[in-house]
C-alpha cells in the first residue's frame, strides 16, 4: 500500500510470505514471513506510458520448524508502466539488481546477482483514487 505524490513519486509498505519446500521432506521446509517497502519514480515518456523504475526490498523471519532471517533488496531501473485505465497500470520490465541474504538453521547464504537481459517481469497495479 502506497500514495502516489504530485512529484510522481511513491514509498509504498506491505509484506511477504514464503513458502519453500526441498523434495517435500518435512525438515527442509521453509516459510519466511515479513515487512518490505519500495520507492518508486513514474516519468512519462507519451500520453500514458511511464518508465518506472524502483528500489525496495524486504526482510523476514523464520515460521514454523525452523528459525532464523532473511533479508533481499532490488533495483530495477528498466520498467514500464501503462496507464490502462483510470484504476489500473499494466508494467513490464527486465532486468535488475538483487541483494539476498539468508540465515536458516545452520544454513547461510548470501548472493548478488544484476542484469539487462535475463529476468522480465510483468504485473498490474490497482489505484484507489
Amino acid at each position: 500500500i502506497g500514495k502516489i505524490q504530485e512529484n510522481n513519486t511513491y514509498l509504498a509498505f506491505g509484506g511477504f510470505f514464503n513458502y519453500s519446500s526441498v523434495d517435500n521432506v518435512t525438515t527442509s521446509t521453509v516459510g519466511t514471513v515479513g515487512p518490505a517497502i519500495e520507492s518508486g519514480k513514474f516519468i512519462k515518456l507519451v500520453d500514458k506510458l511511464y518508465l518506472a523504475p524502483r528500489i525496495g526490498g524486504n526482510i523476514g523471519f523464520a515460521i514454523g520448524d525452523s528459525s532464523g532471517f532473511t533479508a533481499s533488496f532490488y533495483a530495477s531501473p528498466v520498467r514500464f508502466m501503462y496507464h490502462f485505465t483510470d484504476k489500473f497500470f499494466l508494467t513490464a520490465g527486465f532486468g535488475g539488481a538483487n541483494m539476498n541474504f539468508s540465515s536458516i538453521d545452520d544454513a547461510t547464504t548470501f548472493n548478488i546477482s544484476g542484469s539487462l537481459t535475463n529476468t522480465a517481469n510483468i504485473g498490474a497495479f490497482f489505484t484507489f483514487k
